[in-house]
């Protein structure tokens, strides 16, 4: 976070993105009702939101087989 724009996971599991404090994105993962989630950002450079096991959303990135990917 950089006070203007803040990237976070609330407690309900959606990972959600501010601008300004205007909502620009959320995962739209809320509805699940669950808890105990987290974010892992893989080796091959995919971000995924997980509830124990279970993936609820995901970046689809896969920088093992891209040639342009490049993780900061």
């Amino acid at each position: 976070s950089n006070g203007k724009n803040i990237l976070y996971l609330d407690l309900k599991c959606n990972l959600v993105f501010y601008s300004q404090q205007i909502l620009i994105w959320n995962s739209n993962t809320s509805r699940y009702r669950l808890s105990n989630c987290f974010l892992l950002l893989q080796l091959d450079g995919n971000l995924v939101l997980y509830s124990g096991k279970n993936s609820l959303w995901e970046t689809n990135t896969n920088c093992k087989t891209s040639n342009g990917c490049v993780l900061l």
